[in-house]
């Protein structure tokens, strides 16, 4: 492997030299803040609360950031530490794909410094390519999912003829699986390697047994978190883990199932022709726009010289790589197509996160690329041959430095900015339910981890991050329900149950919620009873329609939003930035609706500059024409008009309806019991028994002593457990 020591220390150097390099690059540009982008807030937070983050669960990464948080590091916030953890971890990434390089160029070329060189090269072209270098900069698990990944490959490189090595790779797979399940992919890619240089092992059973429970060993280790966390019972709590079969619930992500719609834990594909096709190209084009077209053509070089030196087994490995990498996923599960949607630039981001694995196989690719053009032309350019790995030097650190200026420009503050404006607009003791992942931990994040608005109350509409029976044991009269079930069927009667016992004592703000008139009237919120007012960052619920002053804070973040700079190049660098236009177009809405033609105007023209690409504020605003007229057309809610248009409904047997009015009347008095059999009776009707169950323990609850309620409910007790 070494021909002296010297060899081996250069090499260890040089690998260290990559690693500082690309640090220091990257801690230029760290936030010292939350970003808000993708998982960042959320992960942040609970790594310094010590809660239980989405499934599936994440703890060795929260472990991790919850130390790495809380260590002395001058002039860095928690924020900046988790954020810096990250950086970290891609440029050992890096390093170790370096080394990996250096490893697989070792029977291919006998020049030491050609094989630094060529390494070098492979190793910069990934760690400045634009979306590793973009997710470097804040808090994401998939930083750690690089850095176990390169460290099985290296382990695997390193274990030839050495099988005790293994037995660690094994245990870092464990942990690799543990921390991101998309590392299950890659499982074939290991398993194919093993076969190729250590067969051997394959069929020794002791070997493969001790294995396996390294494996194991190395998964379940972290989930040893979960319990623990959960008896803190925080804020962000998910499944509170406290048993096997919730920590199993967490492991299989069953929180998705039940509380999406579609009622999957994961995303959904198939594989056909059209979606390899597509895939392939998606997948492609990505890393294209993220190498640039040259290094596209010397990954496709590199290819082709090893196969014309039956380098097969390097060329299998690698395009392994490629495949369970990204490729596949892009494949199986198409990026959705929302051109001309609000969320094009979210949805697909965040899909993309997913072929972020190849790009450590691509440069790869790009190390032989390199090398193939050197020993093709080293001979006939004898006395200029150290210019043929110069240039690739040259080109590289261009493409850093044109990446570097453009990830410099990029306002990485909107989240932590829109968080901060949103705290500061809702009054005292306020109530804030929040239907999206930026209304609801970029909030959390500054409440938790920054001390702000500590009086202000956040609740998730889906009820799922913080567990129903932690809000109800602390907040006891803020829900009075009996629902125990949390699916995607479920949380909207919590919700509204919420509204009703809470409206009129508590300020209560929305943000985030869909601009469906259906969804709104879901949740008795499209003045039926309830209606919505624009207010700044959120909507303020009211039992009636008015115009409102905007907050102050809330409209600087829009005017900064305005005027910033977000690269489109890392779509979820968007995150906000079209959120904050959604919000503005959810607010034209309802002043279009209630009769406020000149807001709603003012609300879509902003949303139009905002997000340029979103199409509904344009229809919307030549919907409108030239109406400058603001006459406020809204309906006082009546009780008795709700319960009349019920009877009638459930008299036609349009049970649907009659649950609709119902329900609207139950909003506006939920202590009256006459209108809550209605409700029961009309579920009972229906089929919906769970429902009508719920609804005559919510009797008793309001009438212990009830006996028809008691009644009703002994009967269907027999039917519904």
């Amino acid at each position: 492997m070494f021909k002296n020591t010297f060899q081996k220390r250069v090499l260890f150097l040089t690998s260290f030299g990559v690693f500082l390099i690309t640090l220091l690059t990257y801690v230029s540009l760290l936030p010292n803040f939350n970003t808000g982008y993708a998982d960042s807030d959320e992960l942040i937070t609970v790594a310094k609360i010590l809660g239980v983050a989405h499934p599936p669960g994440y703890p060795l990464y929260t472990m991790l950031a919850a130390v790495f948080g809380r260590l002395p590091i001058p002039f860095l916030t928690f924020a900046g530490k988790v954020n810096f953890l990250s950086s970290l971890f891609s440029a050992a990434t890096v390093a170790f794909f370096f080394l990996i390089s250096y490893f697989l160029l070792e029977k291919m070329v006998e020049n030491f410094w050609v094989r630094l060189a060529v390494s070098s090269i492979g190793a910069f072209s990934l760690a400045f390519s634009f979306s590793f270098f973009f997710f470097a900069l804040f808090a994401e698990v998939f930083s750690l999912h690089f850095f176990l990944l390169s460290l099985v490959v290296f382990l695997l490189i390193a274990s030839e003829n050495k099988p005790r090595i293994l037995f660690l790779s094994f245990f870092v797979m464990g942990l690799g699986v543990g921390n991101q399940q998309v590392f299950l992919f890659f499982l074939p890619l290991f398993a194919y390697w093993i076969f190729v240089h250590n067969r051997v092992v394959l069929f020794n059973w002791k070997f493969i047994r001790n294995g396996v429970l390294l494996f194991i060993l190395g998964f379940l280790l972290p989930y040893l978190y979960l319990p623990l966390a959960a008896r803190n019972q925080a804020v962000i709590n998910w499944e509170n883990p406290k048993d096997l079969t919730s920590i199993y619930r967490v492991i299989t992500r069953r929180a998705y199932a039940e509380t999406r719609l579609q009622g999957q834990a994961y995303l959904g594909g198939k594989l056909g022709i059209k979606e390899i096709s597509q895939g392939f190209i998606d997948a492609s084009v990505f890393l294209m726009r993220n190498f640039n077209f040259s290094f596209f053509l010397l990954a496709l070089g590199g290819g082709l010289y090893l196969l014309k030196k039956k380098q097969y087994k390097i060329f299998l490995f690698l395009i392994l790589g490629l495949f369970f990498g990204g490729y596949f996923f892009g494949m199986y599960a198409l990026t959705p197509n929302r051109a001309g949607e609000i969320d094009f630039y979210i949805t697909r981001g965040l899909h993309e996160r997913f072929f972020l694995t190849t790009f450590p196989f691509f440069a790869l690719f790009i190390s032989f690329g390199i090398l193939g053009i050197y020993q093709i032309f080293k001979a006939p350019l004898r006395k200029f041959r150290i210019i043929l790995l110069f240039l690739p030097f040259i080109l590289i650190f261009s493409i850093a430095a044109a990446n570097f200026k453009e990830i410099k420009n990029n306002n990485f503050s909107l989240g932590y900015k829109y968080g901060r404006a949103l705290l500061k607009s809702l009054k005292k003791d306020a109530i804030l339910l929040c239907f999206a992942e930026q209304t609801c931990f970029a909030p959390t994040y500054l409440q938790q981890v920054e001390g702000l608005r500590k009086d202000v109350l956040i609740i998730p509409s889906d009820f799922a991050q913080w567990p129903l029976s932690q809000i109800k044991k602390k907040y006891p009269n803020l829900i009075k329900t009996t629902i125990t079930r949390i699916t995607a069927q479920h949380s909207i009667p919590l919700a509204r149950d919420l509204l009703r016992w809470n409206i009129g004592k508590r300020p209560i703000y929305v943000a985030g919620i869909s601009d469906s008139k259906l969804v709104l009237s879901i949740y008795s919120l499209f003045g039926d009873p309830f209606y919505l007012i624009p207010y700044g960052c959120s909507l303020e619920v009211s039992p009636f329609f008015q115009l409102r002053q905007q907050p102050e804070s809330c409209d600087l973040v829009s005017k900064e939003t305005l005027e910033t700079d977000v690269t489109t190049r890392a779509p979820v660098a968007r995150m906000f930035k079209d959120f904050i236009a959604f919000q503005h177009f959810v607010n034209g809405n309802l002043y279009k609706t209630y009769g406020c033609f000149r807001e709603a105007k003012q609300e879509f023209k902003l949303s139009l500059k905002l997000a340029p690409h979103f199409k509904k504020p344009e229809l919307a605003l030549k919907e409108i024409g030239k109406n400058e007229s603001c006459q406020i057309r809204q309906q006082k809610p009546e009780f008795s008009e709700f319960v009349k248009k019920g009877e009638a409904a459930e008299k036609e047997e349009d049970l649907k309806a009659a649950l609709y009015f119902y329900g609207q009347a139950s909003s506006l008095t939920p202590e009256n019991i006459d209108i809550r059999f209605k409700v029961a009776n009309i579920y009972q009707k229906a089929g919906a028994l769970y429902n009508a169950k719920v609804e005559y323990q919510d009797i008793l609850v309001l009438d212990p002593t009830n006996t028809k309620a008691k009644e009703a409910l002994e009967n269907l007790e027999k039917t519904v457990p």
